[in-house]
């Protein structure tokens, strides 16, 4: 069982950081990542994370998703002051705490963490889930709904389960997915002890519309479960 008091107590080091401290941290972070290959199964338990924001606070939620039932099985929520300033690149220094206090909720175990943000498609290869993933110890990937970060290489078709790299130089980082026919895509990128083709196929087997379910649910409870 993982320590989240603990966790939650190294999330508020790194929300008190300067700016400036906060990019080391993440040039520092790409090096200390782990990609490999992931088995996905049919009984896969994917927890999913997301954050949402009213009033100066931020109200997250992680939900255990089951691959087979197609059904939650466990959730948590979390409302926390916001204290770092929003800046493109250092999400994870806002939204890491309120992440981790939601996971207090949870008791079951889960094999991958999908998480509604970036991974390695990010300036310093050090995205939200690269962060998630290096701190749980857990295989992790990011599904956002915008592109940060890289290049989009082709034409995406408009079928489900289209995709074309994400690129910056000579490097992928990521996909431009579409998850559901002529819908607009999401952007998919490892974090941390998974592999990219592992993660575009969970995203699109947990898919019914453009946003994939366990991001779809927690979204919904980040904005309902915890009101202001």
């Amino acid at each position: 069982m993982m320590d989240y008091n603990f966790l939650y107590r190294e999330a508020i080091k790194l929300e008190l950081m300067p700016v400036s401290e906060a990019k080391q941290f993440q040039n520092d972070l790409r090096n200390k990542l782990v990609f490999c290959n992931f088995n996905v199964s049919d009984d896969l338990k994917i927890l999913g994370l997301d954050v949402s924001y009213k009033n100066n606070f931020a109200k997250a939620s992680a939900v255990v998703y089951d691959l087979k039932s197609k059904s939650v099985l466990q959730t948590g929520v979390s409302r926390c002051a916001v204290r770092f300033p929003y800046i493109p690149g250092l999400l994870a220094f806002r939204e890491l705490k309120p992440l981790i206090a939601a996971m207090r909720g949870i008791t079951l175990d889960f094999d991958v963490i999908m998480v509604d943000g970036q991974g390695i498609a990010h300036p310093r290869r050090a995205g939200l889930a690269c962060h998630i993933g290096y701190i749980l110890k857990k295989p992790t990937f990011g599904c956002a709904k915008s592109r940060l970060f890289g290049e989009e290489i082709g034409e995406l078709g408009p079928k489900k389960g289209s995709f074309i790299p994400l690129v910056d130089g000579c490097e992928t980082i990521g996909v431009v997915l579409r998850t559901k026919d002529k819908t607009s895509p999401v952007y998919v990128s490892v974090g941390n002890m998974i592999d990219l083709n592992s993660a575009i196929e969970i995203t699109l087997r947990c898919s019914v519309s453009r946003i994939p379910e366990p991001l779809k649910i927690a979204d919904t409870h980040s904005k309902i479960a915890v009101e202001v």
